[in-house]
């Protein structure tokens, strides 16, 4: 089991399928806001937003939880109840990317980063226990990198109602893929080392890109691995907005704000990582028919000792089990899903959001998924121009809860999925995210100068928003 739980692991950054939580729906997250509905940029409060670096990495699971001991030592206690399993991970590193306001109602984006998304899901509840009939499950994990280019425009304005689109073309460069799969496992234990293997049939194997490496059939160290083949994908999204209305207190004098945020609300639909990406198997992915001898007993101890490679780990089950090669080429899905969004802009800078997304990768038709799993996210934040808090609250139907906090001033984001990993003796997950940006707010003053008290943070110095007079000298709106 530790083999194959490294082999998911040890060619990828780490693991863990929540994402910027509480901070994607708000429009100060700038190039960001793509990644949960591309429609949300068009019309964006920033005049340009670059993100030099981000971040996000979370894991969850069901299984059981860390704890320290007398000693102070970590140790592991399982989870007894009759409870599907789940493991569920998603980590982005971003690299830099922009958001750029090309005219008043559009706007631009380019993004890349590196994607690792891991998930266990339908594994029954007694799976490891000393005893087990028709046990099953599956872990899946998927790295890849990603390029986009986002386009997002206001189709529809007037006084009252404004209705965005928005589209992100991605090229995927996959570069590696492990899975497990396990169907009808049926055992008993015999003695604390032994038991007898009655039924097993699965799959156990990696893309053919990772064979040179020593975790794998090769004997090269392990290394960030190269680009199997590029595949398209896309992401659509759709928004509508009320035009947000207020009474402006300075209009006797002649001079006024628009509000950054200008809607009363927000609603989103969109359709994100729309796409599939095949793997040639590696050499030494192999699938198991059943086990040779059921009545004998097995010494699984034994069995699973000394194990360091793939290649070897086939070897071992061999000797218990029918196994043959996997020939060909495999399938597997993006973390394909539907994300709804209402936001509400409850003034003075305090909004409520309500998201959810529901998963459909199933839908792909491929031979194994990953996936975010459907959830439903409420999010109090308070939002300004130099910086706000996020207090999100995330549930999914794994059985998943976690309360979050995330806090931005200037042009950095902080924030935590999870409050319990940092204040909880059980560690049964933990997530972190961070954003760091530099960006400039348009100009909204309908006089031709700016209010020096209302600058906006960079990532180098506080700056005062384009005066009006200077606005149409910049190539950016």
């Amino acid at each position: 089991m530790r083999l194959i739980v490294g082999g998911l692991l040890c060619f990828c950054f780490s693991v863990s399928a929540q994402r910027y939580n509480g901070f994607l729906s708000s429009e100060f997250s700038g190039v960001l806001n793509t990644r949960m509905n591309p429609a949300f940029i068009a019309n964006s409060p920033y005049k340009f937003d670059i993100s030099l670096i981000n971040f996000n990495s979370y894991i969850s699971n069901d299984f059981g939880y860390l704890y320290k001991n007398e000693v102070g030592d970590f140790s592991f206690e399982r989870i007894i109840n009759s409870k599907k399993r789940f493991v569920v991970g998603d980590q982005t590193i971003g690299g830099v990317s922009g958001l750029f306001s090309i005219s008043k109602k559009s706007t631009i984006a380019i993004q890349y980063q590196f994607r690792n998304l891991l998930t266990g899901t339908d594994i029954t509840p007694d799976f490891g226990e000393r005893n087990a009939v028709n046990q099953s499950g599956e872990i899946v994990t998927n790295l890849w990198s990603e390029a986009g280019l986002t386009y997002a425009t206001m189709l529809f304005e007037n006084k009252y109602e404004r209705l965005k689109a928005g589209v992100t073309a991605k090229l995927m460069g996959a570069l590696g893929s492990v899975f497990t799969k396990i169907d009808n496992l049926t055992y008993a234990r015999v003695s604390n080392d032994s038991i007898n293997l009655f039924e097993m049939e699965g799959t156990i194997g990696y893309s053919s890109n990772l064979n040179d490496f020593e975790y794998f059939d090769g004997n090269q160290p392990i290394e960030f691995p190269k680009i199997h083949k590029v595949y398209p994908a896309v992401d659509l999204g759709f928004a509508y907005e009320k035009v947000l209305f207020r009474d402006d207190p300075k209009r006797k004098n002649g001079t006024s704000y628009k509000p950054d945020i200008l809607y009363e609300y927000r609603i989103g639909i969109s359709i994100m990582d729309i796409g599939i990406m095949k793997y040639d198997y590696g050499s030494a992915a192999f699938e198991i028919l059943n086990p040779l001898s059921p009545a004998d007993p097995i010494n699984y101890r034994n069995l699973m000792s000394n194990q360091t490679s793939f290649i070897t780990l086939r070897d071992s089950l061999s000797t218990v089990t029918n196994t043959g090669d996997l020939i060909g080429d495999y399938s597997i899905s993006l973390p394909t899903r539907l994300e709804l969004s209402y936001d509400y802009n409850l003034r003075n800078g305090w909004f409520f959001n309500m998201s959810s997304q529901i998963d459909l990768s199933k839908l792909m038709g491929t031979d194994y998924q990953i996936n975010y799993p459907s959830s439903i996210m409420v999010t109090a934040r308070y939002d300004m121009r130099n910086w706000g808090t996020y207090f999100p609250f995330y549930w999914n139907l794994e059985g998943d809860t976690e309360l979050g906090f995330g806090l931005r001033y200037g042009p950095l984001t902080v924030g935590t999925h999870s409050l319990g990993s940092i204040f909880s003796s059980e560690l049964k997950s933990i997530g972190m995210f961070f954003n760091l940006s530099i960006h400039q707010l348009k100009a909204n003053a309908k006089k031709r100068y700016c209010f020096s008290g209302n600058g906006i943070g960079t990532a180098r110095t506080r700056r005062s928003r384009t005066p009006v007079y200077k606005r149409k000298k910049f190539l950016f709106w």
